[in-house]
């Protein structure tokens, strides 16, 4: 089962951000450290070039994980997997980014939503000392007890990229 890719092999041509976003995410990359960012809008390119720009700027990889591939329904399945996950990327210093991070990270709307489990997901993100990256839609759409955890959030217009 695959749940990281690689994003070098997306070529540099396939998006351009503007000059404004590139110095708002250079000093962003002065600070990251450990930060945990939200990336919210509905171009996804936008949110992919600037993860992979925070990357290069503080020289790490930077690997997206598949929440589809991650997310299970079994107990106990979810967590094993992300600690995998995160466990792999703090050895080698990768910086994860969480596409659609609103599969797992969305407002919890049915009564019968598993507490305990969203809960020590939470812990465990805030735990890693690593940059991770999460994107989504709308930051509406996101829990609260998460977007607590959030330190930097930038929200991407849809006429963000050039052409």
């Amino acid at each position: 089962m695959v749940l990281l890719r690689n994003k070098k092999a997306m070529r540099r041509s396939d998006y351009r951000l503007t000059s404004r976003r590139i110095a708002q995410l250079k000093e962003l990359s002065r600070s990251i450290r450990s930060q945990k960012i939200l990336l919210t809008g509905r171009n996804s390119k936008a949110k992919l070039a600037s993860a992979d720009f925070i990357a290069q700027n503080i020289q790490k990889s930077v690997y997206v994980v598949d929440l589809s591939q991650v997310v299970s329904k079994y107990i106990g399945e979810t967590e094993k997997s992300l600690h995998q996950i995160l466990d792999a990327a703090e050895k080698v210093g990768y910086i994860l980014y969480f596409d659609e991070a609103d599969a797992l990270f969305g407002k919890r709307t049915d009564v019968s939503d598993s507490h305990e489990r969203y809960d020590s997901v939470l812990e465990m993100i805030c735990k890693y000392k690593i940059p991770l990256i999460f994107a989504a839609g709308y930051k509406r759409e996101m829990d609260n007890a998460f977007l607590r955890k959030i330190k930097i959030y930038v929200r991407f217009p849809l006429k963000s990229l050039r052409s």
